[in-house]
């Protein structure tokens, strides 16, 4: 980095900084007045759209408050919106479900079900800025708290680009929409100045040429000393770029030690040479990380690489756990985490507004919440879906979001916990998603279950479970789950059969429905079965191999009949035995 990138760095990462700071202030302000601000919001919303076809539906114009809303306008799903965004989509039209005008269409991650094309204007961006703003924020504070110079500080980031035109083959126009993954959009808006945020080339953010961008991402952060932050979508991408650097250091470190690319990295000819052209060899800071790596098994081991390092920020609470105790532990006990935002494609809904918490301050900047009560937790339902000022500590509900885009009263299917207020506004957790639930003989099992679960075997068995999935073994007689868990040492048969009966033991205690189903002979116990290292990881560059957007790409916790069974299946270390039968 010359002095004018140094300089650059500091202006950007400092100014974002202060801006952070003004941000939370605002949004701690407007939080103590939940309510108000966000009946405003709604009836904002109204206004703008009344005009609109799905409004003039609805008799937006004859709404004058949140109970006469929840009385006009139906809870929804996105068959509700289907034909609505095909017209859009395929024929231009507009002023149907929002009179702004579409900047984007996001595709969901497709975790359940279809992927889906999601409506998003240009106003979406200003709470992501937000966003970006307090994590600079917390940077700045995370390398105070270590004692860190931060004159300057560049870092890993591992999202991606994927971006495409809405009409192949059709040139694009100035204002023509287009469609990709949301974070990717983010990413896009803020491509001039990643280079000189990180220490990656710009190339590492789209793949074009360049098929291995792990490579290139491990490449470039580990030849740099000065990283201080790790930065991401998903916990799981940030963890999987440091086992590519577990894996593979020998080949990375003699590249650096040469300065080239090694021969049987996926990049084309031409990419090769633009970036080795820029390449140095670099022999001394080889010999520095054969050493580090000679004693690969110290904890803290990338707190060495990067003796910097001091932040390390991504979505990386609920079902992204495991990551964040991976890197944890390879980052060691003096480096800061933040667990970024609470958001999908429909709406983005909290932003984690302290260090080390993984809950989430219910976001009011636009959009308007109503929640749902689980079941399983009420003596009665209530009449209407709750306001967030009405919720319970301790509590679980399904949100429903009506956004700044066009989705009315619209049931995302998450699930999250309430774990307590900031003035009349709730911090929230990510519980499960309601329609990834597995309904075994009338027993609801749930993600929440699962990794309370998964977490008892940790604590027994004093070892860290990478990443798990349960398969509902319906072939079985009776019916059980089967867990397929990959731990980060190999286990022989007594601890396999330990980890079985503490699986089993926390399910009973923990899940009302399986206890009861068990009880009455439902369900047969479960089975636990460990499959080899790096199992998990061949999945989701399988995925991504086939197209899947790195940037979404969520862990896969139930696993369904045919391929995703048999991949795993044959995964499944020797001596464990196989389980069902499969479909």
């Amino acid at each position: 980095m010359n002095g004018l990138q140094a300089f650059a760095n500091n202006v950007l990462i400092h100014s974002g900084s202060v801006l952070g700071a003004i941000f939370r202030r605002d949004y701690f302000a407007k939080s103590r007045n939940g309510k108000r601000v966000s009946e405003k919001a709604l009836r904002k919303l109204l206004r703008v759209n009344q005009n609109t076809e799905y409004g003039k539906r609805y008799g937006f114009s004859s709404i004058n408050s949140v109970e006469d809303y929840q009385k006009a306008v139906p809870l929804s799903t996105y068959d509700d919106y289907r034909d609505y965004i095909k017209r859009m989509v395929d024929k231009g039209e507009k002023n149907l479900i929002t009179a702004r005008r579409i900047s984007f269409y996001a595709t969901t991650s497709g975790t359940v079900g279809e992927t889906k094309l999601i409506p998003q204007i240009a106003s979406y961006f200003w709470p992501s800025f937000k966003l970006i703003c307090i994590m600079a924020n917390d940077l700045t504070t995370a390398m105070r708290m270590r004692g860190v110079p931060s004159a300057t500080a560049r870092g890993l980031l591992t999202t991606e680009i994927h971006i495409n035109a809405l009409h192949e083959g059709k040139k694009r126009r100035f204002g023509d929409a287009r469609v990709g993954g949301i974070s990717s959009y983010g990413t896009d808006g803020m491509k001039l100045f990643l280079p000189l945020l990180t220490t990656l080339p710009k190339e590492a953010f789209e793949g074009g040429q360049i098929n291995d961008l792990r490579y290139i991402k491990a490449r470039y952060a580990l030849q740099d000393p000065d990283v201080k932050w790790i930065g991401g979508i998903f916990m799981s991408a940030l963890s999987d770029i440091i086992s590519y650097i577990e894996s593979n250091h020998e080949m990375l470190i003699r590249d650096i030690e040469k300065g080239v690319i090694d021969p049987s990295v996926d990049i084309s000819e031409e990419a090769r040479g633009n970036l080795e052209k820029k390449l140095r060899p670099a022999p001394a800071r080889a010999a520095e990380l054969r050493e580090i790596f000679a004693r690969s098994s110290d904890e803290g081991a990338f707190a060495k690489v990067w003796k910097k390092l001091s932040f390390v920020c991504s979505v990386g609470g609920g079902e992204f756990m495991p990551f964040t105790k991976k890197m944890r532990a390879v980052c060691g006990d003096d480096v800061h985490f933040a667990y970024a935002f609470y958001g999908a494609s429909e709406a983005l809904m909290g932003f984690a507004m302290h260090m080390e918490d993984p809950s989430y301050l219910l976001l009011l900047d636009g959009n308007f919440y109503e929640f749902l009560p689980v079941e399983d937790e009420c003596e009665s339902m209530p009449e209407r879906p709750l306001l967030a000022h009405e919720l319970e500590v301790g509590k679980h509900y399904e949100i429903i979001v009506t956004n700044c885009s066009g989705l009315y009263r619209y049931r995302i299917r998450d699930v999250v916990k309430i774990t307590g207020f900031e003035g009349e506004t709730p911090y929230m957790e990510f519980a499960y998603r309601a329609n990834r639930a597995t309904d075994l003989c009338g027993a609801h099992i749930n993600d929440e279950f699962v990794a309370a679960a998964t977490a008892a075997v940790e604590k027994e068995l004093g070892l860290r479970v990478e990443d798990y999935s349960l398969y509902a073994d319906t072939d079985a007689e009776p019916p059980r789950i089967v867990m397929f868990m990959e731990p980060e040492r190999p286990v022989d048969a007594e601890q396999r059969k330990r980890m079985q009966e503490v699986f089993e033991a926390a399910m009973v205690q923990g899940g009302r429905g399986y206890r009861l189903a068990r009880e009455a002979g439902n369900l047969a116990p479960c089975a636990v079965n460990t499959v080899a290292p790096g199992t998990y990881r061949a999945y989701r560059q399988m995925r991504v191999a086939a197209g899947a957007s790195e940037n979404q790409l969520k862990s896969i916790r139930v696993i369904r009949p045919g391929k995703e069974y048999e991949f795993f299946l044959s995964g499944v270390d020797a001596g464990a035995g196989q389980v069902g039968g499969g479909r």
